[in-house]
C-alpha cells in the first residue's frame, strides 16, 4: 500500500512520535500506531482519496475540495475504521487531522501533527532547530509549528486551512498567547 520512501517517513514518524511523547510524559501506544498509519492513503490515486474522504466525512469543505492532498489524512482514517475496525476516537483523529491540525485533537492528535512535520527526515529543519522546538511546551511547539507552516503558505499565496487557523487560536486563547 505504501512505496518504501512514504513507508521510512511513517516509520520515522511513528519513531520520533514515540520520542516525542515519552519527553512530554504521555502514553505512546496511541501516537505510535497512528503515526504508523497516518500517510496510509497518501499515494492513493485521488477518486479513491476522495471516495474514502467522503467516506469518513459524509461531506467535505470548500477547502478540503480545493486542496485535495489533504484529504489522504480523512481517507486514511476511514480505512483503519473499516478494514482495522478501529473505533478509538484520538487515534482516528490523530490520523484524520495530521496535515492540518484540528482544533478538537487532544495531546495524542498534536503530537503525531507535530512529528510529521518535524521527523528527522524533512529537510526544512535542522537538530537544532528540533531539540529548540522541544523546549516548548506541546501546546507552544504547534503554535510555532503552524505559524512556520503559515509563513511557508502566505510565501506561495495559499491560505492556512480553516482547521489550522481554529486550532492556532484555540491554542493562543487556551495558553493565554494572545491573538
Amino acid at each position: 500500500m505504501l512505496s518504501k520512501s512514504r513507508w521510512e517517513h511513517s516509520l520515522r514518524t511513528a519513531d520520533y512520535a514515540v520520542f516525542m511523547a515519552d519527553h512530554y510524559g504521555l502514553p505512546h501506544e496511541t501516537v505510535r500506531l497512528a503515526a504508523l498509519a497516518h500517510d496510509l492513503a497518501r499515494e492513493k490515486p485521488a477518486d479513491i482519496i476522495v471516495k474514502w474522504a467522503l467516506l469518513d466525512q459524509n461531506t467535505l469543505s470548500e477547502y478540503h475540495l480545493a486542496h485535495p492532498v489533504l484529504l489522504h489524512g480523512f481517507a486514511s482514517a476511514w480505512y483503519l475504521r473499516e478494514h482495522f475496525a478501529l473505533t478509538d476516537d484520538s487515534l482516528l483523529n490523530a490520523v484524520r487531522y495530521h496535515t492540518t491540525g484540528h482544533p478538537d485533537l487532544d495531546a495524542s492528535g498534536l503530537i503525531v501533527f507535530a512529528a510529521d512535520y518535524m521527523e528527522p527526515g524533512r529537510t526544512h529543519l535542522t537538530d537544532l532547530t528540533r531539540k529548540n522546538l522541544l523546549i516548548l511546551s506541546l501546546e507552544e511547539l504547534v503554535l510555532a509549528i503552524l505559524d512556520a507552516m503559515k509563513l511557508h503558505l502566505v510565501s506561495k499565496g495559499l491560505d492556512l486551512s480553516p482547521d489550522s487557523r481554529e486550532l492556532s487560536h484555540r491554542l493562543k486563547k487556551r495558553y493565554n498567547h494572545g491573538l
